[in-house]
């Protein structure tokens, strides 16, 4: 797994490249649990450059969500997540969007956080 993070304004951009595989969630894990105790509140995912995503990886994503939510913090937000991903996360959670948001251009990510007031 190849990721780089870079805090934006108030916003952490985790961009995950080519294949992240169950080998990955400990490196993941780590990472963001950095973010959240260094105060960490709105952190997008990008998953436009991941050609292969194993299912581990999207647990690792619920674990940080729910972080989030327990700080009652705006969200995890999954920037140009592939349809196939969108299907696993809407078999698995229900609804999927109390636990993820979707964007697909920078736009819709700045709506997304603008619309939950934060």
């Amino acid at each position: 797994m190849e990721h780089d993070i870079e805090l934006l304004g108030d916003v952490w951009h985790v961009r995950l490249r080519n294949e992240v595989r169950t080998g990955d969630t400990t490196e993941l894990e780590e990472a963001l649990k950095k973010l959240l105790d260094r105060g960490a509140e709105k952190i997008v995912i990008d998953l436009s450059r991941v050609d292969f995503l194993a299912s581990s990886i999207i647990g690792v994503l619920f674990d940080t969500s729910s972080r989030l939510r327990e700080k009652e913090c705006p969200m995890l937000l999954l920037y140009q997540a592939a349809r196939q991903i969108k299907d696993v996360i809407a078999l698995l959670f229900s609804p999927p969007e109390k636990f993820f948001l979707y964007a697909e251009s920078d736009a819709e990510v700045e709506k997304a956080f603008a619309t939950r007031g934060n």
